[in-house]
């Protein structure tokens, strides 16, 4: 009888077991999954092991790719990080969302992201980003109830002693603090590894000498420890099963093995090394896994897949599609193309490119096309746009009649601060340009190509006029603006080291030029590329114009200039040292200290903005608060020519306070 009802209970206790074990996976059955999403900056396909390369340590990425679905041909739509992961977040091509480059603007409003979609889906949201690229400001954060852009100088990677990009164990440690936080929600969490992306790091505490002569790859291996961190806290919180995972790239990079591009190596050109990305989906019991699919596929329809996977109604998309049915291989697939730009050349005054892929062919539309088979020759390196000119023009059409068909969007205008464009410019991006006219004449745009020696000396000559070389940088940007004068960023950039060679009446001239054909494009008949996206630009110009006509003495002339400049971006603080520059020159003094105090708010590390405002108190009879604002900057401040204009300045504050000391009536002896 005993026995009996021991039997009885172990069956009703196995029974509530059982039961209980129904309910969970009931819970789990009806429960939305998860879904992380991972973007690696600058990560080719074909540097990645699940890919097919040898040199790679990618453990993480591969396991991902073994339990899920490879797509073996997919495309960014543009080799930017800001525009690309923009169309990641949106399902919209470049034209449509309004974002054609970094930095420069800001997603319309009006324009839904996949956070968004989510939230209002009792999803919970989160990203993690490492570039100031992705900043909150250009709209991407829309949607996240955390958007984590924080770039303490701690976590940074500095190139060239320009901080640059948080590293991705930085990233990961954020991550993982949020993902092990509880929940009774499903969540969408956005994790972006910017480590493959210039300046490259081998890592030698990692991986000792295995990637000396590859430092770009052990990029992406540093950043696949850091998935494998993710990945196994997912497992240890039993939450790993229940999670769409979706891997990609914004773009890939250009080496010296294929179609090499000056630095940053990308956003120039649209060969499949900076185009071609890794694209990788895993879900249990939802998509294969070992499945490698060879459709055609683009990062534009990552928005649509996700929304089908986990099962919530799609926004009407226009350009992109669900590759939901590539996962069993049983339902036809409609992309037959892939739509692909870069913009940054047009922003230097050139021709943009703007591509369409088949499954065989790709077409670029450029000022000198090009045209490849990229079955019989996948490095891109025998243009057939000549001998197979029916074919080029027929693609040329069809490019034609799908840019005709998107409904194109403008970007927000977006400012950046003078700290933010100095991190930008490190990273070897220069936005912003947009004009080509010279002299009032419109020129025929130049090729890419043929502009790319050009490109990199402009490299050489930051790099030299950073080092305090002013005269070997305005000799090479001389010979830059020579050959390419339509673009306005040389022309500015020859105009800043004149002023530092004490040549300012030629500084003078070449800003004032500059100025006219930018106003000259805007206002001509033919589309103009200043628009207001490049109002910084001009702007910015504006603001050289200034400080150069105040170095020259002629502060009635530089104060219009300044002013309209500020009122453009008042907070900006170069503007603002213009400013208290031209009213120190007319010796209105309160009204330059000012704005110096207000510079100093904003950029107190800027090495030309505590000096003046220490030498303008000094002039308005200020020396304790001189010595106060000096003594202080000395203690942070790093450029050896600030620190000894700084000493000087305090010197002196301190022997007028002596002075004033020993004088019975208190006279202020002249400085």
């Amino acid at each position: 009888m005993k026995r009996k009802q021991t039997m009885l209970l172990v069956t009703a206790a196995s029974g509530l077991v059982l039961l209980g074990f129904l309910l969970l996976v009931g819970h789990y059955s009806t429960r939305k999954p998860n879904i992380l999403l991972i973007t690696l900056d600058t990560t080719r396909a074909d540097h990645l092991g699940c890919y097919g390369y040898t040199n790679a340590i990618t453990p993480a990425l591969d396991s991902l790719a073994a339990r899920g679905t490879l797509f073996e041909r997919a495309y960014c739509t543009v080799p930017l990080t800001l525009p690309s992961h923009t169309t990641i977040l949106t399902g919209l091509l470049p034209p449509e969302h309004g974002l054609r480059v970094n930095a420069l603007q800001s997603l319309p409003s009006d324009i839904p992201t996949l956070a968004q979609i989510l939230t209002t889906n009792g999803y919970e949201t989160a990203a993690f980003v490492a570039t100031s690229i992705l900043a909150a400001k250009y709209g991407l954060s829309r949607g996240f109830s955390t958007y984590d852009d924080n770039m303490p100088m701690s976590d940074l990677a500095v190139d060239d002693g320009m901080a640059s990009y948080r590293v991705g164990n930085k990233v990961a440690d954020a991550c993982l603090t949020w993902l092990k936080q509880k929940r009774r929600q499903p969540f969408f969490c956005w994790v972006h590894f910017y480590d493959p992306h210039v300046p490259y790091h081998a890592h030698e505490d990692l991986f000792g000498q295995r990637f000396i002569k590859s430092p770009y790859d052990a990029g992406i291996a540093f950043a696949d420890i850091q998935v494998g961190r993710i990945i196994s806290s997912l497992k240890e919180q039993h939450t790993l099963d229940n999670t769409l995972i979706v891997v990609t790239a914004d773009h890939g990079e250009s080496l010296p093995v294929d179609h090499f591009e000056p630095y940053p190596h990308h956003g120039l050109m649209v060969y499949d090394g900076t185009t071609r990305v890794p694209l990788i989906y895993v879900l249990p019991r939802t998509i294969p896994a070992g499945r490698r699919a060879s459709e055609l596929v683009s990062n534009v329809d990552i928005v649509p897949t996700i929304l089908d996977v986990v099962k919530l109604p799609k926004p009407e998309l226009a350009s992109s599609i669900s590759l939901s049915p590539l996962f069993d291989g049983t339902t036809p697939y409609g992309r037959s193309s892939c739509y692909v730009e870069a913009d940054l050349a047009a922003h230097s005054g050139w021709s943009g490119i703007r591509s369409l892929i088949t499954e065989n062919w790709k077409f670029m539309r450029t000022a000198k096309p090009e045209l490849y088979n990229l079955q019989s020759d996948p490095g891109e390196t025998n243009n057939l746009v000549r001998t197979e000119s029916a074919l080029a023009h027929g693609m040329d059409a069809d490019l034609s009649a799908l840019e005709s068909s998107l409904v194109r969007r403008t970007g927000d205008t977006t400012k950046i601060t003078a700290a933010e464009r100095r991190r930008i410019e490190s990273l070897g991006y220069v936005s912003g340009e947009g004009a080509s006219l010279v002299d009032g004449e419109r020129r025929p745009l130049q090729d890419v190509k043929d502009m790319l020696p050009v490109y990199e000396k402009n490299r050489v000559a930051q790099k030299l006029f950073k080092s305090g070389l002013f005269i070997d940088a305005m000799a090479l940007w001389q010979e830059v603006v020579k050959i390419s004068p339509e673009t306005p960023s040389f022309r500015n950039a020859l105009g800043c080291a004149q002023l530092e060679c004490g040549h300012i009446d030629q500084a003078i001239v070449c800003f004032d030029k500059l100025l006219k054909d930018m106003i000259v494009e805007e206002h001509s008949s033919v589309p103009s590329a200043m628009h207001e996206a490049e109002r910084p630009v001009y702007t910015l110009v504006l603001n050289n114009l200034a400080y150069a006509k105040a170095l020259g003495g002629k502060f009635d002339e530089a104060l219009p200039l300044s002013l309209e400049a500020t009122e453009t971006d008042p907070m900006n603080p170069e503007y603002l040292h213009t400013l208290t520059t031209i009213y120190r020159g007319l010796r209105q003094l309160d009204t330059a200290e000012k704005y110096a105090i207000l510079a100093a708010s904003v950029d107190q590390s800027n090495p030309k903005i505590v000096p003046l405002l220490v030498a303008v108190l000094l002039e308005n009879g200020k020396s304790d608060k001189a010595i106060k604002v000096g003594s202080q900057a000395l203690g942070y401040l790093h450029d050896a020519k600030a620190i000894s204009e700084l000493k000087v300045l305090v010197q002196k504050a301190e022997l007028i306070l002596a002075s004033q000391s020993a004088t019975p009536d208190g006279a202020h002896p002249e400085l």
